[in-house]
């Protein structure tokens, strides 16, 4: 068990290799694999793989379950026993990045679903349970909530504007210190109203709705820079635990109207009565304290913007 204290609890996961269901030779702890990166010549559900998808063994949805539907995958992002995604390689990330899209594309084009959530968790204080690097992505028949707000709020603020809610956005953020790092195609933001201290927004920069129409080159651009923002965090706020998720609108969606984005909370502090019963945060640092912060602890291998 390790144990590593932040800002707002400490990041601890149970780590014992020895008995890991997702390291090479343990593969008949798991179900079969729905996808593999493997080497030429090696067997389905046996080792020779270097990422696997397979179907979570304690799923929240089932695609047998008439009242909770849908599909339920887990992503084992490398064969190596390392549980912080800064610990991935390059190409790993950037393997994890394709994956995502592929299997979200994927569960997208099953029948009945709408929605395809892909999460991260590291930490037990942000719900994990094994410390070899994964991710999850769950399909439902629904739309989720947060998205379809957000969707239906860039829609009004087009009509009412004329213009993009996210360029404006990403103005803002420049123009009030809040942009932690910017590449060619993609800006790190501490978040203009954080929940914890040290939010983070990963957004394109162009309007781009469909996530599965995204190209190699630049998902490897964006895994970058989420490491180089996983760093960050690491390293300005003591290792915290925390959640990545990807926010992206069903396929055919107007690029106006939405951009695929991803959300990292580290938990900085904890959640409390006040902010449940209100959905009212307190932090203790300013997104734009934040960002200095994190730009100061930045890795210097991250792209440069052009």
């Amino acid at each position: 068990m390790t144990l590593e204290h932040g800002e707002g609890g400490a990041r601890e996961t149970t780590d014992d290799r020895r008995d890991c269901p997702f390291c090479p030779g343990m593969e008949r702890d798991t179900p079969n694999e729905v996808f593999a990166v493997r080497d030429q010549g090696s067997a389905r559900d046996g080792p020779g793989w270097r990422l696997r998808v397979v179907p979570n063994k304690f799923p929240a949805v089932r695609p047998d379950a008439p009242t909770a539907f849908g599909f339920h995958e887990l992503i084992v992002e490398t064969e190596r026993h390392v549980s912080d995604p800064t610990a991935l390689t390059d190409d790993e990330c950037a393997r994890l990045l394709v994956t995502y899209r592929d299997r979200w594309t994927a569960l997208h084009a099953q029948p009945g679903i709408r929605s395809a959530t892909i999460f991260k968790n590291v930490g037990s204080e942000a719900g994990a349970s094994l410390a070899h690097a994964h991710s999850q992505i769950v399909a439902t028949p629904f739309d989720s909530a947060p998205q379809a707000l957000k969707r239906d709020r860039a829609e009004a603020y087009r009509v009412k504007h004329g213009r993009s809610l996210w360029a404006d956005h990403l103005t803002e953020a420049e123009a009030g210190g809040r942009v932690v790092k910017a590449t060619a195609h993609f800006a790190l933001l501490a978040a203009f109203a954080p929940r914890m201290s040290g939010e983070l927004l990963l957004v394109p920069r162009f309007d781009v709705a469909d996530f599965g129409a995204t190209s190699d080159e630049m998902l490897r651009e964006c895994s970058l820079l989420l490491k180089a923002g996983a760093t960050a965090l690491d390293r300005a706020f003591h290792r915290p635990a925390y959640n990545w998720w990807l926010h992206a609108a069903p396929p055919g969606t107007k690029p106006d109207a939405f951009r695929w984005h991803f959300e990292i909370l580290p938990r900085t502090a904890r959640i409390a009565g006040f902010e449940w019963a209100s959905d009212c945060f307190i932090v203790a640092v300013s997104p734009e304290a934040a960002a200095a912060r994190l730009r100061s602890r930045l890795p210097t291998s991250v792209p440069r913007r052009t």
